[in-house]
Order: structure tokens, then sequence, then C-alpha cells
């Protein structure tokens, strides 16, 4: 018979995040989850723990001190398109209220620009 159904958000998107909650509720305890969730937000889970960070408590420290940071923009493969993403891409995210992330292979945020009430709201995400 199967595990229990996923619900979805177009079926009932409160009845969704209850049970998102229930899943990152057993996750983060340690428990068992009434259903797995994604993939990519198990993996991200992961991640979270194996660093030991507690996402109801205070952001996780810098990756990088400034100097290390600018060292590894200036390795980035985007780093010589950026000022073109930045042109095109980022004056449409302050319009449209969004915002543009680029991040290094392991996902550790290099820039972060776009529309500042956006990523007034993503500081927490670090």
């Amino acid at each position: 018979m199967g595990g229990p159904r996923a619900i979805t958000l177009t079926e009932d998107p409160v009845a969704l995040a209850r049970s998102l909650e229930r899943i990152r509720d057993a996750v983060l305890s340690g428990g068992a989850a009434p259903m797995a969730p994604r993939e990519v937000i198990s993996e991200s889970w992961r991640r979270s723990l194996a660093a030991r960070v507690d996402p109801d408590a205070h952001p996780p420290a810098p990756l990088y001190t400034p100097d290390e940071l600018a060292e590894a923009r200036e390795r980035h493969p985007l780093a010589a398109v950026l000022p073109l993403l930045r042109s095109t891409l980022v004056s449409l995210a302050d319009e449209a209220v969004h915002v543009m992330i680029v991040t290094d292979a392991e996902g550790d945020i290099l820039w972060r620009e776009g529309s500042a009430a956006v990523r007034r709201a993503a500081d927490p995400v670090g």
C-alpha cells in the first residue's frame, strides 16, 4: 500500500505547510518523519546538521574573511561576466523585487545583489 501520499501546494497550501513543519521538526529532533522531504531539502538539512547549524538560533558565522571573499570572487568562473549580469539582471531584479545570488561550487554565497528589501529579508540566510 505504500506510505502517505505527498500533499501538493495546489491542493492545500496550509496542509502542506503543516506537513512540512512536522517533517522538519522530526528531522531536526532526530525522530522519524511522517514522510521524506524532497531530496534537495534533505541534502540541505543534512549539511546544516553536519555543520551543527541550529536553524532556530543565531545564523552561522561568515565562512570568508573579507580578503578570502575577494580571492574567492576573483577565482569564480562568473567573475569576468559579473558586470554584464549586474547591468542586465540586477536592474530587473530591483524592479521585480528579486535578488541575484551567485555561489561557489559548495553553495557558499559570493555575491548577493538586487532589491534592497529582498536582500534584507534574506539576511538571516547568510
